[in-house]
């Protein structure tokens, strides 16, 4: 999960009107301290400086891992928190110089050295030496004819990891009897976001291109980052925390689990998805783990056309196409998960208009969540770490209005939203009982916008991204939207698409015929969305094939009856010949032949139109 572009903007965008909010608070500081007759001048250590954590402190889980921690201690063999980087590899690797890479890499990186361990409430960190990545070795595994690189690789994504013992960090080589191998990094999500993926196989890549020999694990960690992500957790505690506490930091976070506090109460009902699965034996072809939550991932590729016109109405927006996405994914949810509010069709008169402008901010009947990356510090840039935030989305969308007025408010709204995913929201629901006595979890809907991975070099070798579905999902419903950076170099013959969807759902929950038309629909939408100029209630997901369809289904089928009228026809031609005699008598009415048919053909146009 990521969204990392977006995301690191907006964690950007946060940190400078922070450190305005604080400078700020440092002049009228200095002035009253001026008046006071005191000088503030000899403070130091401000919301800027990260330094690193005393060697004596405890390392202790960070904030943002605690939700991960939780979910594993539910279900630890689940592989739905295994985070997987595959590569499909054409060419030649030496596989001796790609193990001696990853152990110097394990070796730089304090976290993949690290294990968790539960005692009364806290949950601490042990850091292994450096020299403990020499016993790592890549794990070769040699297919059998038959068993598809991709298959074997799904399988070893899957293995559990034991917190408590690791490793929590795996480099695995697929060797198919026939066609490319398949290269992997499997990690436990507590350990690394998608950012961190990229800057590992980064690093893995530039020692392999160095025949990692200058330096055996055993003799240390050189080229180790100063700083590292128990550092940043350390720092991001003692600012919130104790004596020494950032009284600009705690006002922020108060204000931002007070916004997110007022906008989720009451709390969201649970989601009804409409497309509920029929339970059969044959359901889930893996078995699950206990508690597991069996899952499915469908893909599509879309034309490059589409998103240079999301990129465009972006532009005409003043907004991200990452907001466009999301617009688009609340416009689907509208349309799948109505509700009663006043933005549900066009307005009757100006009255009702009015009244639906001036909720456009309101919250929507269901939220979704969207994973943040709180890389706000300078030094947590290419820092290997868990920086991912859920913000929840509870704006609506006012469908009486046009496509760029109706974008902009959500926007607006999207900011909001992004700015209070600093709160921690399992403590801002220790604040609601209500959420916690539904027994509902708050997100069940995700949106992830992140960069699809491009081609990389390793060696005299090309990596190529392969996409693993590990057949569980952490959410009942998860939208992936991968987008290619502009001018990004192809590495498939056909030319790599700018655009990629994904649904990861939950299949013991829903039904796959009925995700398969919930991604082609976001799809659609995405497709008309820039180009529509009618209200935003007067857009339709369906696709040409569904439209024309549900306008048979509307009409009727035209009749043929051949040489031998049918039914219908004989029962028009009889009423035709009856004229005006009796047909129907009743609720003290008498109804002629004529008027019957009258009747019958008023009630048929009705139901036409």
């Amino acid at each position: 999960m990521s969204n990392e572009r977006e995301a690191d903007r907006a964690a950007q965008l946060r940190r400078a009107i922070r450190l305005k909010k604080a400078a700020a608070a440092r002049r009228a500081g200095a002035r009253r301290d001026a008046a006071a007759g005191t000088d503030d001048s000899a403070r130091t250590g401000g919301s800027g400086s990260l330094p690193p954590a005393p060697r004596d402190a405890p390392r202790r889980l960070g904030e943002l891992q605690r939700a991960v921690w939780l979910a594993h201690q539910l279900a630890p063999g689940d592989p739905a928190y295994n985070l997987v980087s595959a590569w499909r590899v054409r060419g030649t690797l030496d596989v001796a110089t790609l193990e001696r890479a990853f152990q110097r890499v394990v070796a730089r990186h304090r976290i993949l050295r690290s294990t968790y361990h539960g005692d009364g409430g806290e949950v601490s960190q042990r850091i292994a030496p450096p020299s403990s990545a020499a016993e790592l070795r890549l794990e070769r595994l040699v297919v059998a004819a038959g068993v598809s690189a991709e298959q074997a690789a799904v399988g070893a994504a899957q293995q559990p990891f034991d917190l408590g013992r690791g490793p929590l960090v795996r480099c695995v080589l697929i060797e198919p009897a026939a066609g490319a191998p398949v290269a992997m990094l499997v990690l436990h999500h507590l350990l690394a976001d998608e950012r961190s993926l990229e800057i590992l196989w980064a690093e893995i890549a530039e020692l392999y291109a160095d025949g990692a020999e200058d330096a055996h694990p055993r003799a240390g960690n050189a080229g180790a980052p100063r700083l590292q992500y128990d550092d940043w957790t350390h720092w991001s505690r003692s600012r919130l925390e104790g004596a020494g506490a950032d009284a600009d930091a705690v006002a922020a976070r108060r204000e931002a689990e007070r916004s997110l506090r007022s906008r989720l109460d009451p709390p969201p009902p649970a989601a009804g998805l409409p497309y509920v699965a029929t339970p059969s034996p044959a359901a889930g072809s893996r078995a699950a783990a206990p508690g597991a939550r069996p899952g499915r991932l469908i893909s599509h590729r879309v034309d490059a056309g589409v998103a240079a016109a999301v990129r465009e109405l972006a532009r005409r927006c003043a907004c991200t196409p990452y907001a466009v996405y999301t617009f688009a994914f609340r416009l689907l949810l509208d349309r799948t998960l109505p509700d009663d509010g006043p933005g549900d069709g066009p307005a009757a008169d100006q009255d009702v208009a009015d009244a639906a402008h001036a909720a456009a901010d309101a919250r929507a009947e269901h939220v979704f969540g969207t994973p943040v990356s709180l890389r706000s510090h300078p030094a947590t840039r290419d820092m290997v770490g868990y920086f991912l935030a859920p913000a929840v989305l509870t704006a609506g969308v006012d469908s009486t209005r046009g496509t760029e007025e109706g974008l902009g408010a959500w926007n607006a709204s999207l900011r909001r939203a992004l700015a209070d995913a600093e709160a921690p929201l399992d403590r801002v629901l220790e604040d609601l009982p209500a959420a916690l006595r539904s027994g509902q979890p708050l997100l069940q809907l995700f949106f992830v916008h992140q960069q699809l991975p491009a081609a990389r070099g390793l060696g005299d070798a090309t990596l190529e991204p392969l996409l693993l579905d590990l057949g569980s999902a952490k959410f009942d419903l998860t939208l992936f939207v991968g987008e290619r950076a502009p001018g990004a170099a192809s590495a498939e013959p056909g030319g790599e698409p700018a655009l990629e969807l994904a649904l990861e759902y939950r299949s013991d929950r829903f039904d796959a015929a009925g995700l398969e038309r919930l991604l082609n629909h976001y799809r659609t939408v995405l497709e008309r969305l820039p180009h529509h100029r009618g209200r935003l209630g007067e857009l339709s997901m369906l696709g040409d094939d569904e439209a024309a369809a549900l306008d048979l289904w509307q009409r009727g089928a035209e009749l043929d009856a051949g040489s031998q009228p049918l039914l219908p026809q004989r029962i028009d031609a009889a009423l035709a010949d009856a004229a005006e005699r009796e047909a129907v008598v009743g609720a003290g009415e008498r109804w002629s032949a004529t008027r019957l048919r009258q009747e019958a053909s008023r009630v048929a146009a009705a139901l036409r139109r």
